[in-house]
């Protein structure tokens, strides 16, 4: 192939690239690969399962039936179709309580994302726009956090704010 010929198939690539947009490109990338769409039909599923868990649950979540309650799940001996995936200690049923805690879950992570999203974007931008001294020190600080565990950087900020969604929140997207 000359090089003439080289030249018109790369810029006829990134037209149609321009053209089609960044997002295009990257779905058609993941719809070739089986894992990325395994991962897409598992988000889907959980984001489906969490939007429509007031429908999708058979029982309020809340509901607490000592009568009935530690039932084992339905396949296993002495399980009941009623509960699928049995009872809890108060007599709720799991299936229902594990499809509203997927919201609280969904809500948490996407939350923790942004927050996380929010304070990193704006350090970069100051570390790039300003540079030198201010990008050194910004660059220390990211060391720092990222030179402690986890667990026990979360244990030691919920200790000082205190238990709460809000301040799990607050957590994962500082940490």
């Amino acid at each position: 192939m000359s090089n003439a010929t080289a030249e018109r198939v790369v810029e006829r690539s990134a037209t149609n690239a321009r053209r089609r947009g960044a997002l295009g490109f990257y779905w058609r990338r993941l719809r070739r690969s089986p894992v990325g769409m395994i991962g897409v039909a598992i988000i889907s599923a959980v984001l489906f399962v969490a939007a429509f868990a007031p429908v999708l649950a058979p029982h309020d979540p809340t509901l607490q039936r000592l009568e009935q309650r530690v039932l084992p799940p339905a396949w296993a001996a002495g399980g009941v179709s009623e509960f699928p995936l049995g009872t809890d200690n108060l007599g709720r049923d799991v299936l229902s309580r594990l499809l509203y805690g997927s919201q609280v879950s969904v809500m948490v992570g996407v939350s923790g994302v942004l927050v996380s999203m929010l304070i990193g974007v704006n350090a970069g931008l100051v570390a790039g726009f300003y540079g030198g001294r201010v990008d050194a020190v910004l660059g220390r600080i990211t060391d720092t956090f990222l030179s402690i565990p986890f667990i026990v950087l979360a244990l030691a900020v919920v200790g000082v704010l205190g238990p709460g969604l809000l301040n799990l929140i607050v957590v994962l997207g500082f940490v």
